[in-house]
């Protein structure tokens, strides 16, 4: 269903044809961007399924009584759960037909299945912010009780450190499946499991010192919890991951996909990206352990050709985050780690030298090091922006895994 409505802005009374799209949610928080004076307009759509009726309410701008819409200066098409044109009204050419014609049926509806789940996942949200907080926080019995609500207590006991340990993950796993693609973090899942397993029985001695360093220094907890404290940040940041989503089911994305989406401004999420990098190049130490360890026995001797080299992993860690990749020489972990980072964008964000136009949507970076001058520069829509989050937080989830599995052994080796 559609709603089509005209706003004039508060600031400047230009007018604005709204073609308001609806979703399944209750209340849609939806914006755009006036294309006059650039001042934002935020939407409030409230659903009355029950009564088949809704309620629009905006701020930035007032509804006006125009049912000629082409006398309004500008157009604008709103839809919370798919990426929008806002060139120009055709009638019937929806944001969700346009779906449809992109991608087919049959992918609409899988897409919509992710949809519905992860609004399950929302519904619950409260709860896995709370999971997680309990477990940081070792309040144990609090996460048991509140645990059990959703693991059956004789098929999933949470008494051990272990128990504890699997159950949280059972929880991730479970909950974030609409976010973080199922089969890729299996397939991962199984290639760490096996590889870290052949590590623990061809070098038990190396194997179990590096385990102890990273238990010794508190760097594996502290890893853990920088990694934990971003899936609630990811349920706050749902509303610019829907649209990702759908182009999950695009063959070839580019060239095909319309740039912008419905919602806030990059200025509030930049951050997280940067965030994802930071655990993310916390991470990329524990699997130079393990390449260390395959490639030369000892999880802190790096490739001596290489320039530079890093003495130690305790060094490694302060390597710069663009560099770090290029150390993990172990070739059956290059295609998990080579395209995980984007450090120009990371280093833009981090050193304030990106700009954001919010009518077009657009991006733009300057990574160099250029003095006065901004020159040499990167451009990329807020939409493949918010598709770099989600590709952050996917590699972040299947290297959580890594965190896991090491506490398996630590636990177990502790308390077979």
């Amino acid at each position: 269903m559609n709603a089509n409505t005209v706003l004039r802005c508060d600031r400047c009374h230009s007018t604005t044809h709204c073609r308001i799209g609806f979703s399944n949610k209750e209340n849609q928080e939806l914006r755009f961007i006036c294309q006059n004076c650039q001042s934002p307009i935020d939407i409030l759509l409230k659903l009355d399924p029950e009564n088949v009726r809704w309620k629009i309410t905006s701020t930035g701008a007032q509804e006006i009584n125009e049912s000629d819409y082409s006398k309004a200066n500008y157009f604008t098409d709103l839809h919370l759960d798919f990426p929008v044109y806002t060139d120009k009204y055709i009638p019937g050419q929806t944001p969700f037909m346009r779906a449809v014609m992109l991608i087919g049926t049959e992918k609409i509806l899988e897409y919509q299945q992710t949809l519905h789940l992860l609004d399950a996942t929302l519904d619950v949200k409260e709860d896995i912010n709370a999971l997680i907080r309990f477990y940081l926080g070792q309040k144990i019995d609090l996460f048991r009780k509140t645990i059990h609500k959703y693991l059956p207590l004789d098929e999933f006991p949470c008494e051990k450190p272990v128990d504890i340990n699997r159950c949280l993950y059972m929880m991730l796993e479970w909950f974030f499946a609409p976010l973080h693609r199922p089969p890729d973090t299996f397939k991962f899942v199984d290639f760490c499991s096996k590889e870290i397993s052949n590590l623990h029985e061809n070098n038990p001695d190396n194997f179990y010192a590096f385990i102890d360093t990273l238990i010794d220094t508190n760097f594996l907890k502290n890893t853990q919890k920088d990694s934990l404290k971003l899936y609630p940040k990811l349920l706050k940041s749902e509303v610019i991951l829907r649209p990702t989503l759908f182009s999950d089911f695009i063959e070839n994305p580019e060239g095909n996909l319309p740039v912008k989406i419905s919602t806030s401004s990059f200025e509030i999420y930049k951050d997280l990206y940067k965030d994802l990098s930071e655990a993310i190049s916390r991470m990329l130490v524990l699997i130079a352990g393990i390449s260390n360890i395959n490639m030369r026995g000892n999880f802190n001797t790096f490739n001596d050709q290489m320039s530079n080299m890093p003495t130690s992993l305790n060094k490694y860690v302060d390597v710069p985050l663009g560099s770090k990749i290029g150390f993990i020489d172990d070739p059956k972990w290059n295609s998990f780690v080579e395209n995980v980072l984007d450090n120009k964008l990371r280093n833009s964000i981090a050193h304030y030298k990106v700009e954001y136009n919010e009518v077009t949507q657009i991006i733009t970076c300057y990574p160099k090091l250029e003095g006065f001058k901004r020159e040499r520069k990167i451009e990329l829509s807020f939409l493949e922006f918010t598709s770099k989050v989600l590709n952050q937080f996917r590699y972040l989830h299947r290297f959580n895994h890594i965190i896991k599995i090491f506490f398996v052994h630590h636990y177990l080796r502790k308390n077979p």
